[in-house]
Parts: C-alpha cells; structure tokens; sequence
C-alpha cells in the first residue's frame, strides 16, 4: 500500500465519520440499547428511530405538547445514583388505548433547566399492566418492556405498567433504552 493511498483511505474513513455526525443527532451516534450501541441496531430499527423524531419535532415546544394533550405527572425524577430521568408529560388517552404504537409514545420527557425551561430528552411507552392482555411484556425496536417497580414504589400515584423510554433527545451514555441517564439533572438535585 502506498502513502498516497493510505492517506486516501484515513480522510475517507474521517469524512464517513463526520457525515455520520451530521446525519444522526449525537445521541443516536454514540449510544443505542439497554447497553447497546448504534452498531447494535438494524436499518430498519434506525429508521423507524428517525421516523419517531419527526413525529415529536413539534413538542420540543411544551406548549405544543400540552395542546396535543400531555400533561405534567409526577415530579422531576432523578435517582442519587443512576441519573435523572426528567419531567414526564403523559397523554393520557394514549397510556388507556394500552397499545404500544412507536409513533406514539405515551408520554414526553424533558429535562427542567435552571432558568425554567424544558427540552425533550426522550420519550417514554407506558402500557398499563391492567390493559395489557398478552402472556409476554410488550416489545418495541427489539426490546422488551420491564415493570415500572422503581417508580411506582417511590410515587404511590404512578400506575403499574409496562415501559420504555427512548432517549432520542439527548446523549444517554448507558444506552438509548435505559431508564435514567447519568447526563441529565433535576434542579436542586446532585448529580450521580
């Protein structure tokens, strides 16, 4: 091999990395799955993932979230040692149809910034446990959904069910299925 075509193939190999970038918002370039990353997942998975992102564009707007009908539940949750997960804007005609739609997601959550304001970090199928009515958990992007104990234990309000979140608005550095994101932080909370 040559210099000449060494070189050729570094800066190839550069600009492949850098489209990719660019094509992909950072959190879907550096971290996919439970623990997976974006290597992990199929073409098919990856465009239904960009798919899910043009439906929500609208309600990075609260405002917009709030006329489609989600609404604030339960408090900013973080936990001391895993992260935050954010503040859950829940729809709740969409969490009573008990279907696990991707391009419905039952509920939006944002992360509260100092200055009052919120950005979409992710989203979040809830699919209550009383409505679901098959033997195994429901399963979106090849992942199944797990029981909402932690939650539900700390906020008596909270309903048991079935969930995944998708952190599609944000780095999440355990993975774009995990529950909390070590990144993310609840005003007046330390960070993990």
């Amino acid at each position: 091999m040559t210099k000449k075509s060494v070189s050729f193939t570094s800066i190839l190999g550069i600009l492949l990395c850098a489209a990719i970038l660019l094509i992909q918002p950072i959190g879907a370039a550096f971290s996919q799955g439970h623990e997976a990353m974006v290597s992990d997942l199929d073409a098919e998975t990856l465009a239904l993932i960009a798919q899910i992102r043009g439906e929500i564009a609208a309600f990075h707007d609260v405002n917009n979230a709030i006329d489609a009908g989600f609404n604030p539940m339960l408090d900013c949750v973080s936990d001391d040692v895993e992260g935050g997960m954010g503040q859950h804007y829940v729809n709740a005609e969409l969490v009573a149809d008990g279907i696990a739609d991707p391009l419905r997601p039952e509920a939006l959550v944002y992360e509260p910034r100092e200055d009052g304001s919120l950005i979409l970090v992710a989203v979040d199928y809830l699919v209550p446990l009383a409505l679901w009515t098959e033997a195994d958990p429901p399963a979106l992007f090849g992942q199944t959904f797990h029981e909402n104990v932690k939650i539900t234990a700390e906020y008596p309000e909270a309903k048991p069910g079935w969930i995944l979140h998708l952190w599609i608005g944000t780095h999440n550095p355990n993975g774009i299925f995990t529950d909390y994101n070590p990144t993310v932080f609840c005003p007046g909370t330390a960070s993990p």
